[in-house]
């Protein structure tokens, strides 16, 4: 027992020099210690406050939404651009595992709350060039966390829709309208969902997928997302 606790300290030590990580967003080595972003880029990061963006009026058509929980604000010259870009593009899957462990801790959800976690689902394609879902890798931290089940394939994306950052609200919508199918209805009915998303911009994906949802008899959603556009 005292060589295990011994050897953790020492094989971390060893693995930060073999494999040094640095901050994605100023590049600075980061100790064993910090997790993902260096303290001074996490505290420079804008928070989202629904009081002053007023987001979730773009989820009105989600009739059954019980609120909406985002960690920050989304903007172009912003360092969460930085570390989303790095989590979706990069590989660095312990970036998207840290912010879901930060939501639970902001939001405080638990079993209580919710029945089951579901994931905005992104395109196969991408899914198989990338070899993982950024918003299952989110959804995963938020189950680990609380211990609501995840139901990884609960949302299908039923057909290739192009990248929603560069196109416009209405083309945008007529993309992600018809994107979505349900695996099996009946297991989501009476369930409250708390809905994951990495980015919420005009609202039609999570729209598209509430909607959906609402199909299915479910008794509320909750939509959780890593940031807010402005």
């Amino acid at each position: 027992m005292k060589f295990l606790k011994w050897s953790h300290p020492c094989m971390t030590a060893v693995l930060d020099f073999l494999y040094p990580r640095y901050c994605p967003c100023c590049s600075v080595r980061l100790s064993s210690a910090e997790n993902g972003v260096c303290p001074f880029c996490m505290i420079r990061m804008a928070r989202y406050c629904e009081a002053t963006v007023q987001a979730r009026d773009r989820l009105d058509a989600i009739y059954l939404l019980s609120g909406l929980d985002s960690l920050f604000l989304y903007q172009k010259a912003g360092l969460i651009r930085k570390v989303i870009h790095d989590f979706k593009y990069n590989g660095n899957k312990s970036l998207g595992s840290m912010l879901g462990r930060m939501g639970v801790r902001t939001f405080q959800w638990s079993r209580d709350g919710y029945d089951c976690i579901v994931a905005i689902p992104i395109d196969p394609v991408r899914k198989m060039k990338r070899g993982y879902s950024q918003t299952d890798v989110l959804a995963q931290a938020v189950s680990r966390e609380t211990g609501i089940p995840f139901l990884p394939d609960a949302l299908c994306r039923k057909a290739f829709s192009h990248s929603q950052t560069a196109v416009t609200a209405m083309e945008r919508e007529e993309n992600v309208s018809k994107a979505f199918s349900v695996r099996k209805p009946e297991t989501l009915k009476g369930k409250r969902i708390l809905l994951v998303d990495d980015i919420l911009t005009t609202g039609s994906t999570l729209t598209a997928a509430g909607i959906l949802l609402e199909a299915c008899g479910v008794q509320s959603i909750r939509i959780f997302t890593l940031a807010v556009t402005e």
